[in-house]
């Protein structure tokens, strides 16, 4: 129910609620902004046609709860599909 709510509203208010809801200190929430943000750089260095992809979506004024959802489900699908790659290397 939280997330929803959080999802739904601006990602400075959103980042103000979950601290406040998490009992967050300050140099926490500055923490976990910084690891977040080095976590989707190197997410979008990985799969650098995702990133163009974000960009296209973002020029069309997407929420940021769907593009959060796009990454999700594009890298699990590239996960998914180096999974089975490896499974059939492996077998042969």
């Amino acid at each position: 129910m939280y997330l929803v709510l959080i999802s739904a509203v601006k990602p400075v208010i959103a980042l103000a609620i979950a601290s406040w809801l998490l009992q967050f200190t300050q140099l926490k929430a500055d923490g976990q902004v910084r690891w977040a943000v080095l976590n989707v750089a190197s997410v979008l260095r990985q799969y650098s046609d995702l990133q163009d992809r974000l960009a296209e979506e973002m020029q069309r004024g997407r929420p940021v709860g769907q593009l959060l959802r796009m990454m999700d489900e594009r890298v699990a699908a590239a996960l998914e599909r180096e999974n089975e790659l490896a499974s059939k290397t492996l077998s042969s």
